[in-house]
């Protein structure tokens, strides 16, 4: 018994040393469901992650105009949406880099809008920080922690 038990606690501990690489790859492999959440936001608020109104919530007279030529834009003047032809929202992706999951676009205005916006316009807020844990992470973790105590007897 006391084998099985040393046995299991190095599997949690080598789970506690992988746990920034699980998590990430975790994030990564559910990135549409990530992104989703960052689109939904932009889209039904134009805040940031930090709960800010992105480029202040206005829209200056002239992009309203050129908003309201074109279909597609969802048709949201009242609030930054960071979507105007929908290239930045359609090349959100989720990428793992070292042990952290980040959210980017392949869309080339990407840095631009980060740099006139600030990193949180592809960050998560609190809230969509839980969900990801409670609705992904926490899952997968326990899938993980269940497949080792199956294999131990105690």
């Amino acid at each position: 018994m006391a084998d099985a038990l040393d046995t299991y606690i190095g599997q949690l501990n080598t789970l506690a040393d992988n746990l920034d690489s699980i998590v990430s790859t975790t994030i990564e492999k559910n990135g549409n469901l990530v992104v989703g959440m960052v689109k939904k936001r932009l889209i039904g608020s134009g805040k940031d992650a930090d709960d800010k109104l992105i480029g202040g919530g206005q829209y200056s007279a002239v992009t309203i105009a050129d908003k309201n030529r074109f279909s597609g834009n969802e048709g949201i003047t009242s609030h930054f949406t960071l979507f105007h032809f929908g290239d930045f929202h359609d090349g959100m992706f989720v990428q793992q880099v070292g042990k952290n999951a980040l959210i980017t676009s392949s869309d080339q205005k990407t840095n631009l809008l980060i740099s006139e916006y600030g990193e949180a316009i592809l960050g998560l807020n609190d809230e969509e920080t839980e969900v990801v844990a409670e609705q992904i992470i926490d899952p997968e973790l326990q899938k993980i922690i269940n497949k080792q105590i199956s294999f131990i007897e105690l």
